[in-house]
C-alpha cells in the first residue's frame, strides 16, 4: 500500500509535491528535485544550479541527505549520467559527485544509489574517451560522450578528465562501504 508521501508524490504526476513539516528548506528541496526532474523543461544551466545546491545540502547532513531521497533526487540523479550532448557532461560530473555524497556515511543512501542503478551508470564513463585519445588514424574516441562537437579539445579534456575523476571517487566510495 503507498504511503501519503508516495500517493502525494504521484497525484500531481510530479516529484516532490510532498510538503513535510521540516524547518529550514523543504520548499528548496522540492524545488531542486523538480528542476532536476525537468529534463527538456529547464535549461542545462538551470539542472546544473540544481543539482550543484542539491550536492552541497547534503554533503556532511544526512537528515538533508534523507529528505532529497525521499523526494526522489537519487534516480533522478543517475538519469544525468546519461551523456547525449557535450553541455550535459557537467551535469553527469556534479550529480555523480552528489551520489557520492549520498553513498557515504549512511547505509540508505548507499542502498538508495546501488538500487537506483548507479554502478552500470558510472562503469562505462571510467572509459571516456578524451581528445588526447586519439587514434593514430586521427579519429576521435567515441567514448560515453559519444561525437562530441563543440569546445575546444583542451576545454574538452579537462571536462572529460572532471568526469572520470567524479566517476573513480564515488564508485570508491560505493564499493569501500560496508
Amino acid at each position: 500500500m503507498p504511503s501519503h508521501e508516495e500517493n502525494a508524490m504521484h497525484s500531481e504526476g510530479r516529484v516532490g509535491a510532498v510538503e513535510q513539516p521540516v524547518s529550514g528548506g523543504m520548499g528548496v528541496v522540492q524545488g531542486n528535485v523538480m528542476m532536476l526532474a525537468s529534463r527538456g523543461a529547464g535549461s542545462t544551466e538551470e539542472r546544473l544550479r540544481a543539482v550543484r545546491e542539491t550536492k552541497n545540502a547534503i554533503i556532511g547532513n544526512p537528515a538533508k541527505k534523507t529528505l532529497y531521497a525521499q523526494a526522489g533526487a537519487i534516480p533522478l540523479l543517475v538519469e544525468m549520467l546519461a551523456i547525449g550532448r557535450p553541455e550535459e557532461e557537467a551535469l553527469a560530473v556534479q550529480a555523480a559527485a552528489a551520489l557520492g555524497s549520498f553513498a557515504s556515511g549512511t547505509r540508505e543512501g548507499l542502498v538508495g544509489v546501488v538500487e537506483a542503478g548507479a554502478i552500470p551508470k558510472l562503469c562505462p564513463l571510467l572509459l571516456l574517451q578524451t581528445p588526447e585519445d586519439e587514434g593514430d588514424d586521427g579519429s576521435r574516441g567515441q567514448g560515453a560522450g559519444g561525437a562530441a562537437g563543440g569546445g575546444t579539445a583542451h576545454g574538452d579534456a579537462v571536462s572529460h578528465r572532471k568526469l572520470v575523476e567524479a566517476v573513480a571517487r564515488t564508485l570508491r566510495i560505493i564499493f569501500s562501504s560496508e
